[in-house]
């Protein structure tokens, strides 16, 4: 008799664990965790991330064994670096860092601080040379100064910047805290361009001092369609770019592969940032000749333009083309650059060369701006391209020639108290004024600031502060700052004033040394006994160094609420709403957002600290409307009204 073998059979917890154990191991091989690799000059002098000097022999993946250039360590690596890796950057000064043209998806390039690691290719090499060529997605460049490029764009890969240049679709792209300074001494492009369909977000740091008046924009350009560019928290400074060249500072070029484009699909958003003293042919401190620009809480201060032909458009903003809107911005002492010309608008030029034109002004002020047809708006159509201005509840110059109009199809100016129509110009269709009562109050942007001078003694504050305010609270005066980043930062001085000129010493704050994190800091001033108070703070470095902040005025008004905003504004490139507010206490209050007809759009809790708060709302589904934000809880409420325009 055949003899039956037993069949093994798994139960079925027995098979739950062999499947288990299968699916771990197949799906192990994919995890793959991410490197921190580090880059480090010839002296641990200031040194943040590494604890050796650097050697091109060494390894670069840890702190003791970092590479001496980042070009090195990417011939190294790169066929092995993965999405979530970091190059870490340390302080010094790195010379030899050239055509880097970088493919990869996910990397993070993380200097010291913008005055610590500094990649500097001293103004010499190659007219061809550049610092990077970014065409993978979601690449961050961060903390760091990057100066001394000559590029002039004529090399493959093509059209590009003197210093860095986004291309090849590249989404993602963050540029936060990195400052492009005195780029372009043989001619050539700007120091950032951004190339069709890619996205990019500018954070902090600046575009300073790009001074040789070669060609195109000192500062940024944005070259094609299908761009989204947001840039925050800037400063453009001193780039001057005249010859016959536009758009000192932001130039958005509607010409892409020789043909001219109307860039509908282009979108730049510029929030918080200042434009300072920057020069140019036309458009000192932008030049549009296409696309959608959305400019809020912005300063556009001292451009020029101007060259020895003429006429000239724009001692601030040039348009040619596109759809522009304009909310909280200042518009101050733009003039005739030293070429000389007819300079028409000195603070804002239109004429439609291009395509037709759209502006919107909304709650802006106009000062100080000077030229020969239109101090703070010139109009003029070009044949049958339209030119359609609409303002409300702004501030426009007390100027007898205050708006020059030539021909626009349509100037709306509601709530603009009455500003002169420049005598002699044709105003047909005459200016349209929807009462002329003056607005109620004036913008207060507050971007950070340029310090001094020119380009040779240009400073920018070594921390980046991000806010500096003050509210009455209760019989005190309590100060509030906030830095993003912060390289050697002993202490702050903070002074006082009664008149905004002679100031006194009334106390000091420990700062933070080295930091890439937000700090916050608070100071209390019991003495309200002045109608107003003038605050500036003193930043001192270790060193010695030291630098100045913006004045603030503070009234003796005291609120016994404890919560002010600071800032509030709808992004459409991302429908979030941005908001900044000053608590005296933390905890947890509650937040709503209604429409104008009251109904409930957002209803949460959040936590909030002492002192300054940063809070964005994904909002993916409002329209084009007023709505008010509300913090409250049982002891107060607070209110702040937005206006959303979805392009």
């Amino acid at each position: 008799m055949k003899k039956n073998t037993p069949k093994t059979r798994l139960s079925f917890f027995q098979f739950g664990i062999f499947t288990i154990t299968f699916f771990v191991l197949t799906f192990s091989v994919f995890i793959v965790e991410a490197t921190n690799y580090y880059v480090n000059d010839n002296s641990t002098s200031g040194d943040v991330f590494c604890s050796a000097v650097g050697n091109n022999s060494n390894n670069g993946t840890t702190i003791s064994t970092p590479k001496l250039t980042l070009s090195n360590l990417l011939t190294t690596y790169s066929a092995t670096m993965v999405s979530g890796d970091t190059v870490k950057i340390d302080a010094g000064t790195y010379n030899n860092e050239v055509r880097i043209n970088f493919t990869l998806s996910g990397i993070t390039f993380i200097g010291a601080g913008n005055n610590s690691t500094i990649i500097d290719n001293l103004g010499a090499g190659l007219a061809t040379n550049y610092f990077m060529y970014v065409t993978g997605n979601n690449v961050t460049i961060k903390n760091m100064k990057i100066k001394g490029y000559e590029n002039n764009g004529t090399q493959t890969p093509g059209h590009c910047g003197q210093a860095l240049t986004i291309g090849g679709g590249a989404t993602g792209i963050l540029i936060e805290n990195v400052i492009m300074s005195t780029n372009g001494a043989s001619g050539g492009n700007p120091s950032i361009v951004i190339l069709a369909n890619c996205s990019v977000n500018i954070k902090g740091g600046g575009s300073l001092c790009n001074v040789w008046k070669t060609a195109y924009t000192g500062g940024v350009e944005v070259f094609g369609d299908g761009i989204t560019l947001n840039i925050q928290d800037y400063i453009l400074a001193y780039n001057f770019k005249t010859g016959a060249y536009d758009g000192g500072a932001l130039l958005m070029n509607n010409y892409s592969g020789g043909t001219e484009n109307p860039m509908t699909n282009t979108k730049v958003f510029v929030t918080n940032t200042r434009f300072f003293n920057n020069e140019a042919s036309d458009g000192g401190a932008i030049s549009q000749r296409g696309g959608v620009l959305t400019v809020t809480d912005c300063i556009i201060d001292g451009n020029m333009a101007g060259q020895t032909s003429t006429p000239i458009y724009g001692g601030g903003i040039r348009m040619t083309g596109g759809t522009a809107t304009y909310t909280r911005t200042k518009f101050t002492n733009n003039i005739l650059g030293s070429s000389g010309g007819t300079l028409r608008g000195a603070a804002i030029g239109l004429y439609s060369l291009n395509t037709n034109i759209s502006l919107t002004l909304d709650n802006c002020f106009f000062s100080g701006n000077v030229g020969a047809e239109g101090d703070d708006l010139y109009a003029d159509k070009n044949s049958s391209k339209t030119v359609n201005v609409f303002a409300t509840n702004t501030t426009f110059s007390s100027s007898a020639k205050s708006i020059y109009n030539k021909d626009a199809d349509l100037i709306q100016l509601t709530d603009c108290g009455n500003p002169t129509i420049q005598a002699g110009c044709s105003n047909s269709p005459a200016v349209i004024k929807v009462n002329t009562t003056l607005p109620s109050s004036i913008p207060t942007p507050n971007p950070q600031i340029i310090l001094s001078g020119d380009c040779s003694s240009t400073i920018v504050l070594p921390i980046e502060l991000t806010t500096f305010k003050g509210m009455c609270l209760k019989n005190k005066i309590e100060l509030f700052w906030q830095t993003a980043s912060e390289t050697n930062n002993d202490y702050f001085i903070i002074e006082k004033s009664i008149n905004g000129i002679n100031y006194t010493q009334i106390g000091t704050v420990e700062g933070n040394g080295n930091s890439n994190t937000l700090k916050n800091y608070i100071y209390s001033d019991s003495d309200v006994s002045n109608k107003n108070n003038f605050y500036r703070l003193t930043q001192v470095d270790f060193d010695g160094k030291f630098s100045q902040s913006e004045i603030i005025a503070v009234s003796n008004s005291c609120n016994e609420i404890g919560f002010e905003f600071s800032n509030a504004y709808y992004n459409s490139s991302n429908n979030k709403i941005s908001l900044s507010f000053l608590a005296s206490l933390s905890g947890n209050i509650n937040i709503s957002i209604t429409d104008i007809l009251g109904r409930d759009i957002y209803n949460n809790i959040i936590e909030v600290q002492e002192g300054i708060n940063n809070n964005n709302i994904q909002l993916n589904s409002l329209s084009n409307s007023v709505y008010i934000i509300s913090l409250y809880n049982e002891e107060f409420r607070v209110h702040k009204k937005i206006y959303v325009n979805i392009n």
